[in-house]
């Protein structure tokens, strides 16, 4: 038995590979998702969860820094 791949498929439609339609900042595609919150990558995107732990740290960061400076006025 021979089951067809999705790209044979999708090409019987006339409808690309998804592979082969990447999305960039001007056209929609299939983009890499990551969870790191240190990437420098410009080809792949966070994903909700990366956003905010990001935010958590910065928050996290912030928050030490004003008491830090609230208790060295002192």
């Amino acid at each position: 038995v021979y089951y067809r791949t999705v790209s044979e498929l999708l090409a019987d439609l006339g409808i690309p590979d998804a592979a082969s339609i990447r999305a960039t900042t001007a056209v929609y595609g299939t983009t890499k998702l990551s969870t790191s919150i240190t990437s420098t990558s410009k080809t792949t995107a966070a994903t909700p969860y990366a956003v905010k732990a990001a935010l958590d740290k910065a928050k996290q960061y912030t928050d030490d820094q004003i008491k830090v400076a609230i208790n060295s006025s002192y």
